[in-house]
């Protein structure tokens, strides 16, 4: 472990680190060896500097597996009392909060004000559904809900829909504000919801819907990256079209935004239809988890203290296959996606609350429970075996093969 002083800073840098911190800082920071733990024997926190493209640009850990232990999604992972022999297990007696600046994506996260300015970009089935929901739900967490769409038609409905949402006391809920193009990155938060080449109902033929809508809505999400990029963007990017989490990667080799920047809102409904799922065969609920992409690679955990391999994997099928089922009604199904996944999501990440969305992650978007720690990323880290770790390292080769072709 070394040890340097940046930006009025103290840091550590663990040793596989100190080369690539050099490169990049060159000689605004010089590194000591770490010979001394005393100072630190007693810290609750201590931030580290790394340079490591796999992570998102902010984080929190609770020990320094992520370095590169070779096991997958080391954020994940509790894996219980550090080893006597580790440097963690020295400080506080293993009970330390690494803080984690990641110089490969770390910029400054965007600032968390006391509410937020919230444009709604694309104002189809979800799109406008989701303006309803922050409507109905935003209270003081957001100051407008700004709507921006190319359809005068669609503009007009929504403003007008979500406008007359009304309480019966007149208590307090978000201003409702049409916009044009050249101000959609004037706000906090920037969510697209723009979709294309979304099938027919019948048309789908058993196959992935979302899936089918990565090349069109990932050239569309392009122009949007470079209009942020022009407006020096620093607020939140989040993505709820379809495929989510292939489209936060497209958005991030697209431009100049960076990681902390990038959140994909897909896997809030998948947690929604698990628990349908779950509810619907008397199976217990609390210990219930869910992982990976919105859409083919999702993983459940059907309990986190006894995992039920057949058990998870009926999950799992039912859950990714819910939405041709409710196709099948003749219905598309995406009210419970623009609420579960968009609203509720959405308004708990800007709360700082536990929630359900896609970070990058071990060199993907892969979705996870977490929440924003201040300027931090804090991910939920379960005691999960090998073989669940397993499914969730083949999903994110299946995510990395899924983007061939899809050119930034």
């Amino acid at each position: 472990m070394h040890q340097c002083q940046w930006n009025g800073t103290t840091f550590l840098v663990p040793d596989q680190y100190t080369k690539q911190v050099r490169n990049r800082l060159g000689d605004s920071v010089t590194l000591h060896p770490l010979t001394d733990l005393t100072p630190l024997k007693s810290s609750r926190s201590l931030n580290l500097l790394v340079d490591d493209h796999r992570f998102t640009g902010r984080f929190l850990a609770r020990n320094l597996d992520f370095c590169g232990n070779g096991r997958p999604f080391p954020l994940l992972m509790d894996p219980g009392p550090a080893p006597d022999h580790s440097f963690t297990a020295h400080i506080n007696d293993g009970e330390v909060l690494y803080q984690v600046l990641n110089l490969a994506e770390g910029k400054l996260a965007p600032e968390s004000p006391e509410s937020y300015r919230v444009v709604i970009c694309g104002l189809g089935d979800v799109g406008g559904t989701l303006s309803s929901g922050l409507r109905l739900l935003g209270d003081e967490t957001i100051s407008e809900i700004l709507l921006y769409d190319r359809s005068e038609s669609k503009l007009q409905r929504w403003y007008r829909e979500a406008s007359q949402i009304f309480k019966p006391d007149g208590s307090y809920m978000p201003p409702v504000r049409i916009i044009e193009k050249k101000d959609l990155f004037q706000g906090d938060v920037f969510i697209f919801c723009v979709s294309a080449g979304v099938p027919p109902l019948g048309e789908e033929a058993g196959r992935d819907v979302r899936m089918i809508q990565l090349e069109r809505n990932a050239e569309i999400l392009k122009e949007y990256v470079k209009l942020a990029q022009e407006c020096d963007y620093q607020g939140h990017f989040f993505i709820v079209s379809d495929p989510v989490d292939q489209l936060c990667m497209t958005a991030w080799q697209s431009g100049s935004l960076h990681s902390q920047q990038i959140r994909g809102f897909g896997l809030g409904v998948m947690y929604a239809r698990a628990v349908f799922h779950a509810k619907e065969q008397n199976l217990p609920m609390d210990e219930l988890r869910v992982y990976g992409p919105h859409g083919e690679g999702l993983q459940i955990l059907d309990r986190i203290t006894k995992y039920h391999e057949a058990q998870s994997e009926l999950l799992t099928e039912k859950t990714r296959t819910e939405n041709l089922t409710i196709r099948a009604t003749g219905f598309k199904p995406y009210i419970a996606p623009a609420l579960s996944s968009g609203a509720l999501s959405i308004l708990a990440c800007l709360k700082g609350q536990w929630h359900y969305s896609s970070t990058l992650m071990d060199g993907v978007w892969f979705g996870a429970r977490n929440r924003q720690h201040g300027h931090y990323n804090e991910y939920e880290a379960l005691p999960l075996t090998e073989s669940f770790l397993g499914k969730l390292e083949a999903t994110r080769v299946n995510l990395i093969n899924s983007m061939t072709g899809v050119t930034p």
